[in-house]
């Protein structure tokens, strides 16, 4: 098994290839741990290349996937074939992960919500400063 990153400005890619059994545990374990603390609060983990999984294969996904939530970070499942989804949403943690079919929906939901985000956050400001919200008036009758 392969593991590979990628870092953009905001999210960390992670590129994993070949089968994640009990042999390749060890190895995507340590990977994804020594990454976390160094890459940024948005992980994508894309499982296009893995063609099977095991329950131990999977349990650096798990681990790294609960440390991003201490953190407040999120990681976003792309690519991962029915069998691999299926043996993620067995392991009870789908309130963790959020699946997309490709690295680019992923990356698109993460560019959405970080959006949407914003806005919450530019909202939470403003009231935090005493501002009102503007309510838009209507318009006055033509008499």
């Amino acid at each position: 098994m392969q593991v590979q990153f990628a870092q953009t400005r905001d999210t960390t890619i992670v590129h994993i290839e070949g089968p994640m059994n009990l042999l390749a545990a060890g190895h995507l374990y340590e990977r994804l741990l020594f990454a976390l603390p160094r890459g940024s609060d948005n992980f994508i983990v894309d499982l296009a290349a893995v063609p099977s999984a095991t329950r131990a294969g999977l349990r650096g996904i798990i681990v790294a996937a609960k440390l991003m939530q201490r953190r407040r970070g999120q990681m976003l499942i792309s690519g991962a074939n029915a069998n691999v989804t299926a043996l993620l949403r067995g392991c009870g943690i789908d309130n963790l992960l959020k699946f997309e079919p490709t690295l680019d929906a992923a990356a698109a939901r993460l560019c959405e919500e970080a959006s949407h985000r914003h806005v919450l956050l530019r909202l939470s400001d403003d009231r935090s400063q005493g501002a009102r919200p503007q309510i838009n008036q209507p318009l006055a009758a033509i008499g």
